[in-house]
């Protein structure tokens, strides 16, 4: 990661870092990141469905013209049309650009939709998937929250190591408070 992009995840997080907070790590996603790294091996399937979808939405279109059902054509062209719009607008939204930061003390994700932080004890379960280009996705647990997963991060074996220990130190934390007790 480049020290402008690393300074443009810094300037998105600082806002959210509290007193007192140690930042860990920032990063965010990463352009240079292609779709095909930041999905699931099954989620691939889901390029496939535009093309599909334009092909049988061409035949019927054709074979609907060339036989003078023009009723049938505007018929497949709204539907095919309207289904390929609304897959690209699902979609979309899932690739959104988005700025991490892992401090002592929580998690910390901004994009462009809201500001949102989860106590860095409650992450569990985490996963990663990495790339031959060293670019790849975090999968973890918020418990009591759900599944999260961060896309297009840079080094992510290094940054799921940290949210773990990070996660485990913060567990051990509040273990040894409640046994003072």
């Amino acid at each position: 990661m480049s020290e402008r992009e690393k300074a443009k995840f810094e300037r998105k997080t600082a806002p959210m870092i509290m007193p007192g907070e140690k930042v860990l790590w920032t990063g965010g996603t990463l352009k240079k990141s292609s779709m095909w790294e930041r999905k699931a091996g099954f989620m691939r399937l889901f390029y496939i469905i535009p093309g599909v979808l334009f092909a049988i939405g061409a035949a019927v279109i054709i074979v609907s013209l060339l036989t003078d059902d023009t009723e049938t054509a505007v018929i497949a062209l709204l539907f095919f049309g309207i289904m390929g719009l609304l897959f690209c607008m699902g979609i979309r939204g899932s690739y959104a650009a988005a700025a991490y930061a892992v401090t002592d003390k929580r998690f910390i994700i901004v994009d462009k939709a809201s500001s949102r932080s989860y106590d860095i004890g409650r992450i569990v379960n985490v996963r990663y998937l990495e790339s031959k280009r060293n670019i790849g996705f975090i999968d973890f647990m918020i418990y009591e929250r759900g599944q999260y997963t961060m896309r297009g991060v840079e080094d992510p074996k290094s940054v799921s190591e940290l949210i773990c220990r990070t996660a485990y130190e913060a567990g051990q934390a509040v273990n040894n408070m409640q046994q003072g007790y």
